[in-house]
């Protein structure tokens, strides 16, 4: 079985299953945690950093799509989520090929993903929060609406992570 999505292609429902249970869900009824212990609670972030991992402070945008046919919420929910994750300490980090939804509230939310071939850190959330403000920026239809995603690529072109922007029902 397949849901609907903000993205161009479909989840299965086992994928989204897991993809509810590995996330850092924003919400209003949850109180914002610490800095220093925020990255203990959110799956995929650390105050330290990984020889593994790879960590650049330096990214390119490849594009800015915008989805409006594919479920769009409300601009200010997003750029509360937005806030939020420009106040989130520690280093956001996917394996190869992972998703995570780093904020959702009232089915408002943003993802992250890693497309590289290998895992990927960056240098804090808040270059989440500017690919889903590039997005908030191009996509708000006059009435207040926003869906759509950003592409990131490093200097060298050697894969991309994106940050989408869309309809959840967290």
């Amino acid at each position: 079985m397949r849901l609907p999505s903000i993205f161009p292609w479909s989840m299965p429902l086992a994928a989204l299953a897991i993809l509810l249970l590995a996330t850092l869900v924003q919400c209003a009824s949850v109180p914002i945690l610490r800095p220093d212990s925020l990255a203990a609670h959110t799956p995929g972030a650390s105050n330290e950093t990984s020889p593994v991992l790879d960590k650049r402070s330096i990214w390119v945008v490849q594009k800015v799509k915008c989805f409006m046919e594919n479920y769009p919420v409300k601009k200010t929910t997003i750029q509360e989520g937005i806030d939020y994750l420009n106040r989130i300490a520690g280093t956001p980090n996917l394996h190869a090929g992972d998703w995570s939804r780093v904020s959702c509230s009232h089915k408002s939310a943003i993802y992250w993903m890693n497309m590289f071939h290998h895992d990927t850190a960056l240098d804090s959330f808040e270059w989440v929060a500017t690919g889903a403000q590039m997005v908030v920026d191009k996509c708000t239809t006059d009435d207040g609406y926003v869906s759509g995603e950003t592409w990131f690529t490093d200097l060298a072109a050697t894969g991309v992570w994106v940050v989408m922007v869309g309809y959840d029902p967290c």
